[in-house]
């Protein structure tokens, strides 16, 4: 499956919203050293109830 997301680092809350036909993800991690995408897999995996291995 493939999702069209847009994330935004250094939000203040960790957050999915579905919004347009893609997913709008907001993590507190700043967008340094894969900090923010180590955020994201385990964001989207909670959202969809997934182990993080399979994002």
């Amino acid at each position: 499956m493939r999702l069209v997301v847009r994330v935004v680092p250094n939000a203040k809350e960790n957050k999915v919203l579905k919004e347009a036909g893609r997913l709008k993800v907001y993590v507190a991690a700043p967008p340094v050293g894969g900090n923010a995408n180590k955020a994201v897999i385990e964001l989207l995996a909670e959202f969809f109830t997934f182990n993080p291995t399979l994002v």
